[in-house]
């Protein structure tokens, strides 16, 4: 989708790269911003892939993070995440033949650090400040930092 975007707005200064998160070979200080969607609970190291953003950024940048938010285990809002997940998000990827690119989310969302350590691990990787904050009724956070 983002793709599209760019080709139908040239204007944009987009560069398209794929590569390892917690090593990106990328020159240090050099990004006015960064954002990253479903990464960071992705990465065998969340609190390296942040020191890594990091250094890419010169001081004072920003970057989002956003990610689905891990809430209190016995909350409703956490039991209908749990539902949402695998009866509906699970249930229709294996429908159209994607199931096993889906199926490790719940896991994945247990074993992901909660806002408030999100913060915290983004303050230890140099950042000036980082504020955490639940969105769409608590089921996503979005992870704002300024380098």
């Amino acid at each position: 989708m983002a793709r599209r975007r760019a080709a139908v707005e040239p204007w944009l200064p987009l560069s398209w790269l794929q590569g390892d998160a917690l090593d990106t070979g990328l020159p240090s200080h050099r990004f006015d911003g960064a954002v990253m969607a479903y990464g960071l609970r992705n990465l065998a190291d969340p609190g390296a892939g942040l020191i890594e953003l990091r250094r890419l950024l010169r001081p004072g940048a920003r970057a989002g993070v956003l990610d689905f938010n891990r809430m209190g285990e016995g909350s409703l809002a956490a039991r209908f995440q749990r539902f949402y997940l695998r009866r509906l998000v699970v249930t229709v990827a294996a429908q159209v033949g994607l199931r096993e690119h889906y199926a490790y989310l719940e896991a994945s969302l247990q074993q992901f650090p909660k806002g408030e350590v999100q913060e915290r691990l983004a303050r230890d990787a140099g950042f000036a400040a980082a504020s955490h904050r639940p969105l769409a009724a608590g089921q996503m956070g979005a992870l704002l930092l300024t380098a």
